[in-house]
């Protein structure tokens, strides 16, 4: 299922929150990824939801 990742990036960024959407099974592994892909702590991330575009 698509999964809609809202997260801030790390502080040397301009801290506006992102969004990005991901394919997985489960918000958790959602959330997982968006940390792996973007180098950031569970902290940052803002909110994990089904994707409704």
């Amino acid at each position: 299922m698509k999964i809609e990742v809202q997260y801030f990036p790390l502080e040397n960024c301009s801290g506006n929150l992102c969004k990005i959407v991901v394919e997985t099974t489960d918000y958790g592994s959602a959330a997982q990824i968006v940390m792996n892909m973007f180098n950031i702590p569970q902290q940052n991330i803002y909110a994990v939801n089904t994707y409704l575009g």
